[in-house]
């Protein structure tokens, strides 16, 4: 069983990305990655986190993806399907001491417009920045190490503030 554990921003996580980004540029073909972006709360410099690097894939379609899935295991990740999200394909990399997952949709889902905004929402929001470390805390002291309760804990922050985050890019 993992432990949730949430610590404050550590400023190696940009590079963790960016070092995690160009391995998968090389490890998948030419034409696969369309866009590589450093989501969740890693990505937002100052809140507190679980230490995995989150990264958000564009491909083109799924199944030259799921063509790649031997690739993405000899860069060290293990491919979860979908793993409850339709249209997603999911990859962890680290087994127990979990450091990078890779959610992978296609160009144009609107995950991927979700995602993104509600990154670009905490970048520019200290205030609900601030709230959400807090949030992030509490759940990872009352989830007793369940990672679907630490889910569920956040949930209607992540929902409200979310909200806030697609208003705020409609403009």
């Amino acid at each position: 069983m993992r432990t949730i554990t949430v610590v404050a921003y550590d400023p190696r996580w940009p590079e963790m990305f960016t070092a995690e980004s160009q391995l998968l540029q090389q490890a998948l073909p030419g034409g696969i990655a369309k866009a590589i972006h450093h989501i969740g709360s890693t990505s937002v410099p100052g809140l507190a986190a679980k230490p995995v690097i989150d990264i958000l894939l564009e491909v083109p379609n799924l199944a030259e993806l799921d063509a790649c899935n031997t690739q993405m295991q000899q860069a060290g990740y293990i491919a979860r399907g979908e793993n409850g999200i339709a249209g997603r394909r999911y990859f962890v990399k680290g087994g127990e001491q979990r450091s990078h997952q890779v959610h992978a949709f296609v160009t144009g889902d609107e995950q991927i417009t979700k995602h993104v905004a509600f990154r670009d929402y905490l970048l520019t929001n200290q205030q609900a920045t601030e709230q959400y470390a807090s949030v992030k805390y509490a759940a990872a002291q009352a989830c007793n190490n369940d990672s679907q309760r630490y889910c569920e804990l956040k949930a209607g922050f992540i929902e409200h503030h979310l909200q806030l985050a697609m208003l705020c890019r409609k403009w």
